[in-house]
Formats: structure tokens, sequence, C-alpha cells
């Protein structure tokens, strides 16, 4: 199962300092923003064997995905085309369709 963020929440310290409050308050926001981004909240799926054509991979967020992004293909001299296949249905797995036979790593969120 993937991790839910490798991101830590923002845990406030009990203070009745102001200058610490103040910067708490920063720190606060700005951790907000960052745990906010859905391309953050991912698992990294190295070294996957790509057949020609359909592809059925278990994505492990244990959630429904996102989005994918290709980081790393080995595919000889030509990156092959890659498409998404509707899989609406089902939150486990991530269905797409190489043109060429591939080693890959698939960042998914």
């Amino acid at each position: 199962m993937a991790q839910d963020s490798f991101i830590s929440s923002f845990i406030r310290g009990s203070t009745d300092n102001e200058s610490v409050n103040v910067l708490q308050n920063s720190l606060e926001n700005s951790f907000r923003s960052i745990e906010s981004c859905p391309l953050l909240d991912g698992h990294l799926l190295e070294g996957l064997t790509i057949a020609t054509g359909l592809n059925t991979i278990e994505h492990k967020l244990g959630r429904p995905i996102r989005g994918w992004i290709i980081t790393r293909c080995n595919a000889g001299l030509h990156l092959p085309s890659v498409h998404q296949e509707d899989n609406a249905h089902d939150d486990k797995t991530l269905v797409i369709q190489f043109s060429q036979a591939a080693t890959a790593d698939i960042w998914v969120f």
C-alpha cells in the first residue's frame, strides 16, 4: 500500500510566545499549500515490465487514481506511444496501452 503522503502534516506547538505563533502561522499556511497538491500524494512504481498492447498495472494507492506520469522508460531507440484506457470502474489498477515493449517507472497519484 502506498504511503498517504511523503510530506508530514505540520503540527503546531503550544506556546504563549507571539513571535513563535506568527512563525507557526506562516509555516502552517505554507505546508497547507504543499499538502493540497494532488501530484505529491502518490507512489512510484519502479521497474515495470511493459508489454506491447494493453497493460493492467496495480497502482497500490488504496484509492481511485487521479493521474500518472512516466518518469523513466527504457524502450530502445524510440519512445513508445502511450495512452490510458478507460478503467473508471476499477480503483485498484491503471490500464495503459504501449506501442512497444519497455521497462518503465511510473509515478501514480
